[in-house]
């Protein structure tokens, strides 16, 4: 890692840790949530420099603690505990965000082997090379698809609970003056609703592994989607946590929901080719043109995606739950502190 992290320090207290984050002249202290929070916000904002920065300050703390920790000592045990804790922040930040739900299926297979990649911490038998390699693997994710739209995936969950459950509402700002507009009746609609209601939800983050990606895969009109959830298989397979399980479960639903159609730009009919393809199209997946997005949407910052779920935005639906876009955290970085590049060329 960049000589930039070197002053980076990790405190251990039993299964807790605390990161001293120093890069250049400036030090910050993150608790072990603080830390999956700040991850989580910025990927939320499409800041993936800030997230390397994190990372790289973990790492290189994470790294000098290892060379100093008797590999036989409980404290190695709690090492390894802290660097999966930061590995499925970061993929549990990119589930929570829908980053990887707006993807097209040809993009999610150019990013599947770096996905793969990420996993291989699990079966690592020498820690300190497989982990940089893994986070560096994550990061290329996070570049790649720093500017997909954001679609907040907790909303869309807690819209279907609404919905399916009137009586039992979950936590929300407003739950007694909730004037939540009724879904679309197609069959997408009826589909997310009928997979996201609450029981199956609970019923999804208490399964194993294998018991939820084989009822994913006997899930009404998830079966043509089989090959195409192949990354979100390999997700549950490696990072079973319970909140990724169900971020996980709500993801295979919303995806059904084809959200990356909104990024897909379609042919130009006025010049002979085909006309855009009509909802059954969408349904079945048949004819449809996927253009590879990356790095071509002009913006300076990640929009929240304005796709259509149960027949609203998702913008829309936390306006009506009373569920805000997560608060920022930011810090303005001084200019060429850390680009893209500088610091994992390392």
């Amino acid at each position: 890692m960049h000589q930039l992290y070197a002053q980076s320090e990790l405190h251990l207290a039993g299964i807790e840790y605390t990161l001293s984050a120093c890069d250049s002249a400036i030090t910050r202290m993150f608790r072990q949530a603080q830390l999956s929070s700040a991850i989580n916000t910025s990927v939320h904002e499409g800041n993936i420099q800030e997230v390397e920065v994190l990372l790289g300050c973990f790492t290189t703390a994470w790294l000098k603690r290892w060379s100093q920790t008797d590999i036989t000592s409980r404290q190695c045990v709690d090492m390894k505990r802290a660097f999966t804790h930061v590995i499925n922040s970061v993929i549990e930040a990119m589930l929570r965000n829908g980053v990887l739900a707006m993807l097209t299926p040809p993009e999610m297979n150019q990013l599947y082997k770096d996905l793969n990649i990420a996993c291989a911490y699990k079966v690592s038998k020498c820690y300190e090379i497989d982990c940089p390699v893994s986070i560096d693997s994550l990061l290329n994710i996070l570049y790649s698809t720093a500017r997909v739209p954001r679609l907040n995936i907790r909303v869309v969950q807690v819209y279907a609970h609404v919905i399916t459950c009137p009586g039992d509402p979950p936590w929300l700002a407003n739950p007694n003056q909730l004037k939540v507009p009724a879904p679309n009746k197609d069959i997408v609609s009826v589909f997310t609703l009928t997979y996201l209601n609450p029981h199956l939800v609970r019923l999804a983050e208490q399964k194993s592994p294998n018991d939820l990606i084989n009822h994913l895969k006997g899930v009404d009109m998830l079966a043509m989607f089989d090959n195409q959830l192949r990354w979100l298989y390999t997700i549950i397979l490696h990072f079973h946590t319970k909140s990724i399980l169900r971020l996980a479960y709500c993801t295979a639903i919303v995806y059904r929901a084809t959200p990356w159609v909104s990024r897909t730009v379609w042919p130009d009919i006025t010049k002979g080719q085909r006309d855009p393809p009509s909802v059954a199209d969408q349904d079945g997946l048949k004819h449809q043109r996927y253009v590879t997005l990356f790095n071509t949407i002009e913006s300076n910052e990640t929009n929240i995606s304005n796709v259509k779920i149960m027949g609203h935005s998702v913008c829309k639906m936390e306006l009506f739950l009373g569920m805000p876009l997560l608060s920022a955290y930011s810090r303005k970085r001084k200019h060429g502190e850390s680009k893209h590049g500088e610091s994992r060329s390392q």
